[in-house]
């Protein structure tokens, strides 16, 4: 094996990275030292488009090899891996673009949510929508008058908001210091994108509403930060099963549209 840069590899960087754990069953833990210690700090310089910018030898300084084992690394990782499990790519782990590289199916493995912590956001979201819907008497908080029925739909819509609430924040978080794609269309200014969809929110629900909260807001310009046009997220709004008192409750359906307009890109 290779004697590594001697150089020691803590602190290599700041922030968290997930690894899935299935990282040690892959090809790429056969390679050599200096070749996961790249692979493992291209992970963790990665924005949230799998984009890595760097320079050679920065590269090498993060990863704390030297530039001819970078260099070896990177080679080793674009190549085709006829054994590696995933076949897109002739198993392909990187590509060179301007001003650093990509990380091939980054975005697939970006989309797996850990089940655990889902929903202990779901849990977490839906605790502290019903306690701010009770501090202010909302419409969402039910009397025990009502017939159970009405009851349980109103605790199952609850329920569906604060989990697209919890969606929200989750990418609003893992997307901070993230970049925005590319937009594939025109985007409008922010104001005008946020009126066009508020208005097929409120054409949806079929009652006026005269302001987003800050939480409808929020989605809105994540939505906006990613690029989606106004005709997917509209698309996914009147697409929705069921109607809500809030725009978070079609967040979970925008989603779904937002992953087949995207699927349709790559194409």
């Amino acid at each position: 094996m290779t004697e590594v840069s001697k150089v020691g590899y803590s602190n290599l960087v700041t922030g968290f990275t997930k690894l899935f754990s299935t990282i040690i069953h892959s090809t790429v833990w056969r390679e050599e030292m200096h070749v996961k210690v790249v692979w493992v700090t291209m992970l963790a310089m990665a924005d949230r488009n799998g984009h890595v910018f760097a320079s050679m030898p920065g590269l090498a300084d993060a990863s704390r090899v030297s530039l001819e084992q970078c260099v070896d690394a990177l080679c080793r990782l674009s190549g085709p891996d006829e054994h590696s499990r995933t076949k897109e790519h002739e198993g392909r782990r990187i590509k060179e673009i301007d001003g650093g590289w990509e990380l091939l199916n980054y975005a697939k493995y970006r989309e797996q949510r850990d089940a655990d912590q889902r929903r202990i956001q779901v849990r977490e979201a839906v605790r502290r929508h019903r306690a701010t819907k009770r501090q202010k008497e909302s419409v969402i908080q039910v009397s025990q008058c009502k017939p159970r029925k009405a009851q349980a739909e109103a605790e199952a819509e609850a329920e569906a908001e604060a989990e697209a609430e919890a969606e929200a924040e989750a990418e609003a978080e893992n997307g901070a210091n993230g970049t925005a794609p590319n937009p594939s269309e025109p985007m409008p200014p922010l104001e005008d994108y946020g009126r066009a969809i508020w208005g097929a929110y409120v054409e949806r629900r079929g009652s006026e509403i005269l302001e987003a909260s800050s939480a409808e807001w929020s989605l809105i310009r994540r939505w906006y930060a990613e690029a989606v046009p106004v005709r997917v997220v509209v698309t996914g709004i009147h697409g929705c099963k069921g109607s809500g008192r809030s725009l978070l409750y079609y967040g979970p359906a925008v989603g779904e549209e937002i992953q087949r307009w995207r699927k349709a890109l790559t194409v």
